[in-house]
């Protein structure tokens, strides 16, 4: 289940503010959340700590990647906990993560309801924002430092397993993996509007990413071990290695008159492990017509391997890297006319065009280049904002292709609708209603498998401040799945010929205090 919660802006608050709030769901999903402010003479400080646990759904699996059937769960937990401090142009921020997740497929796609993967993330970063020359000048400077500790518990094979050269493992094959990727850095950004109309932005960054720390623990050594044991100096699951990159960016926003403007800009990416490349942007916004407006934009974007997908060795998750792999580039081009004959109704059509060169997926367990994927497709989405009633309805077309072929396990057709009404002043009732197509899944064990399409409808009743108009509490109901829908993700490296199954239908209520 989620929640969102729309938080007015600290810097507009002038006095205390405490806000908590508990949620109980299916499979004993228990959720606490709780935020205080303060306000401060020309800043504020800000905290919020929330947590999560849930015991999974019990689902069943027909058939895993050694064809072996059974039940799982999907238990979860996650913690965050956050502080904001501003004072005048400074701002300090800080924030920790604690998630694992268990049970139902390891990383190999094999049933086990004793895999426990998870990390922890620490990040803390200090900025400055001002504006000079009556507001014609802005200038941003942020400083950062951020550490991220993945932590797998994984068992990889079950008790009893045979390897093909024969080797029998009484206790299966376990892993135990753990390191620390650390990235520090700055960022400056600085808007010059020199004239009404013409704005000029100037950006920089540099950062230095280290993974370090690397451990693998396990119970072979490639033959069976008694027991768990530090095996790091034989063999490591991911090689220590450190990037340093630079980038920088300059765009140009041109404001033809009120109802148009023209933006470009160009970007410069260098790392030192795998390269550099220039990333230009051109967009166009044309209000044309008094209900009717154009907007056109084409980017260039690229994405360098991550450590995994170059470094990584065979224990653990079953893919290992490849140091040869070259960064994915992407062109892209989208257009979209939006009709807006009135304030609670619009219209819009986009078109959209991509193509991914040196796509990077997993190939017989290795991360290879494949080659490039084509995507492009249409888009119809409308809008309509009553004084009580609110729905937003969304319906793509997507073809993906690579090789001549459609890319496996992406369907053609999804849709989404959101409607909400308000009852009275103080309940209202939402629905989203989600729809995904069928799609192909090309499994190297059945072949070419089918995944059905499916139609999940959530619905959710809601009272606000039912006791009192200023402290609440509110209540939210919710149904998950209400029909109770089959739904069944793809599993696109086609190793799990039936897909990935999910839970059926489930609840949830919540209920917020505000002081």
């Amino acid at each position: 289940a989620g929640v969102i919660n729309i938080v007015t802006s600290p810097e507009s608050v002038d006095h205390t503010q405490f806000d908590a709030g508990i949620e109980y769901g299916s499979w004993d999903s228990t959720r606490f959340n709780s935020r205080v402010l303060q306000p401060l003479t020309g800043g504020y400080i800000m905290g919020s700590a929330h947590f999560f646990h849930s015991n999974g759904a019990d689902v069943h699996i027909s058939q895993d990647a050694l064809g072996h059937s059974g039940h799982t769960n999907e238990r979860q937990e996650r913690t965050d906990l956050s502080l904001a401090m501003k004072k005048g142009p400074f701002t300090l921020n800080g924030y920790y993560v604690n998630y694992w997740c268990g049970g139902y497929y390891n990383p190999g796609f094999y049933l086990t309801d004793r895999t426990r993967t998870g990390w922890e993330e620490f990040l803390a970063n200090v900025s400055y924002k001002d504006s000079f020359l009556d507001d014609k000048l802005t200038v941003q400077e942020r400083i950062y430092f951020s550490r991220h500790r993945p932590k797998f518990d994984i068992f990889y094979r079950p008790r009893g397993w045979r390897s093909p050269l024969g080797i029998t493992y009484p206790n299966g094959i376990r892993t135990e993996l753990s390191g620390y990727m650390d990235q520090y850095g700055t960022e400056f950004v600085t808007n010059f509007r020199p004239y009404e109309r013409h704005t000029f932005t100037l950006g920089v960054e540099l950062r230095q990413t280290e993974l370090h720390g690397v451990s693998t623990k396990a119970n072979y050594d490639p033959r069976p071990l008694p027991r768990v044991t530090d095996v790091s100096k034989r063999f490591n699951w991911i090689e220590p290695e450190d990037r340093f990159f630079w980038g920088g960016f300059l765009q140009y926003q041109w404001d033809l008159n009120d109802s148009a403007y023209i933006v470009g800009g160009v970007r410069y990416d260098m790392y030192d492990d795998v390269g550099d490349v220039i990333s230009p942007n051109l967009g166009l916004y044309w209000g044309f017509k008094r209900h009717l407006s154009l907007a056109v934009h084409y980017a260039k974007g690229f994405r360098a391997p991550a450590f995994r997908e170059l470094y990584k060795h065979a224990p653990g998750p079953p893919v290992i890297g490849n140091p040869d792999l070259k960064p994915e580039e992407a062109n892209s081009l989208d257009a979209t006319l939006t009709w807006s004959p009135s304030r609670g109704l619009s219209l819009s059509l986009t078109g959209f065009y991509s193509k991914i060169e040196d796509l990077i997926v997993a190939v017989d367990r290795e991360f290879q280049n494949v080659g490039n994927l084509w995507s492009s497709g249409l888009e119809v989405s409308a809008k309509i904002d009553l004084d009580s009633f609110t729905c937003q309805l969304q319906q793509a077309y997507v073809k993906s292709q690579m090789d001549g072929k459609d890319f496996s396990g992406v369907s053609n057709w999804i849709g989404t609708a959101l409607l909400s009404y308000d009852i009275t002043k103080r309940a209202w009732i939402s629905s989203l209603i989600y729809f995904v197509g069928s799609s192909d899944v090309y499994s190297p064990i059945l072949g070419r498998k089918q995944i059905d399409d499916y139609t999940s409808i959530d619905l959710v009743l809601g009272f606000k401040h039912f006791v009192d108009p200023k402290k609440g509490p509110d209540l939210s109901i919710a149904v998950r799945n209400l029909l109770d829908e089959d739904i069944t993700f793809p599993e696109v490296t086609g190793v799990v010929p039936e897909g990935l199954k999910r839970p059926g239908i489930s609840f949830d209520a919540r209920l917020s205090f505000y002081f």
